[in-house]
């Protein structure tokens, strides 16, 4: 099909490439290769990280400062607000990984929240230890389903001890639109 300019059509170029008119031009949409590998340039897909160490985690929940792009295929992530915002109604991919520090052997536990419009998801360990740990990875992921419009973002808290824990910028988050 082509387009009129005044809406959107798909258009084969040759088997592999598909194109979708966007009132202007032809933007590459997909990209089927002759084994079957299916690439989507313009799905939605980010991945976060801290620009600096987010220090002495407090005894309430803290909502992570994810506030470093890596990338952001569609410009979904909002660095300011710390949050995700699905473009369309879907399945998304959401993934976490955190890097901490000092972590306080008096503390009761550690949870991760994982909060979406839709609901909130929880991650949590006991660091039963017998003197503080330098180090800990705590990482997290699920398939959850998001509205348009709907937000996603990342809180943490420690239950009792010092708040001595750091969150190290290297931890990331990332979401994928996966159908």
């Amino acid at each position: 099909m082509v387009g009129d300019g005044s809406d959107t059509y798909i258009k084969s170029a040759g088997r592999e490439v598909h194109q979708l008119y966007n009132g202007s031009a032809w933007v590459e949409s997909m990209k089927i290769d002759d084994d079957g590998h299916v690439t989507m340039p313009l799905q939605s897909s980010a991945m976060v990280q801290m620009a600096a160490n987010q220090n002495n985690l407090a005894t309430t929940p803290t909502t992570l400062t994810f506030d470093t792009v890596r990338f952001d295929q569609n410009s979904d992530f909002n660095t300011s607000t710390y949050k995700f915002v699905a473009p369309v109604t879907g399945r998304y991919l959401v993934c976490v990984n955190l890097y901490m520090e000092n972590i306080d052997n008096a503390a009761s536990y550690y949870q991760l929240y994982v909060s979406s419009s839709n609901r909130t998801y929880y991650s949590i360990f006991d660091p039963e230890l017998s003197n503080d740990a330098e180090y800990w990875n705590m990482a997290w992921s699920s398939v959850i389903d998001m509205d348009a419009n709907d937000d996603v973002y990342f809180r943490m808290n420690q239950s009792g001890g010092t708040a001595q824990t750091d969150i190290n910028q290297v931890s990331t988050a990332s979401i994928s639109l996966l159908h």
